[in-house]
């Protein structure tokens, strides 16, 4: 019984760990400078994106095609924002849920932005052959 325990305890801490860390990826991307480009082809016209601009992000990423033949690992992101936007009508996690979502629509922006800087790029390159 006392090895079950601390089974479950130490699934407890690493699952926290790994959310953690999730979060803190999250957080250090959404972090990184937006470019021009990016606010022309967004329509955000400068300003830093907001919770409510994650929708017509992610509408900008599914037209932005990846190069690098991977799928889209968005999904995770979107689980995030729809189960702490739903968190959000809980009036003492409003704040916190705002500030999460925020991260999650910069966090897309800077993944749209780099997607859009390397289509340019093989573009260009492709001219230049």
């Amino acid at each position: 019984m006392t090895t079950v325990l601390m089974l479950i305890a130490a699934l407890i801490g690493l699952a926290q760990f790994g959310v953690s860390y999730w979060r803190s990826m999250l957080a250090s991307t959404a972090a990184q400078p937006l470019s021009e480009r990016f606010c022309a082809a967004s329509g955000l016209a400068h300003r830093a994106p907001t919770a409510s601009d994650f929708s017509a992000i992610l509408s900008l990423h599914r037209l932005t095609p990846g190069l690098d033949n991977h799928p889209s690992r968005l999904r995770g992101l979107q689980t995030y924002y729809s189960v702490v936007d739903a968190l959000r009508k809980l009036p003492a996690l409003n704040q916190w849920a705002q500030a999460e979502m925020t991260t999650c629509a910069r966090y897309l922006a800077v993944i749209v932005d780099q997607r859009l800087s390397s289509n340019l790029a093989c573009a260009a390159e492709m001219r230049s052959c």
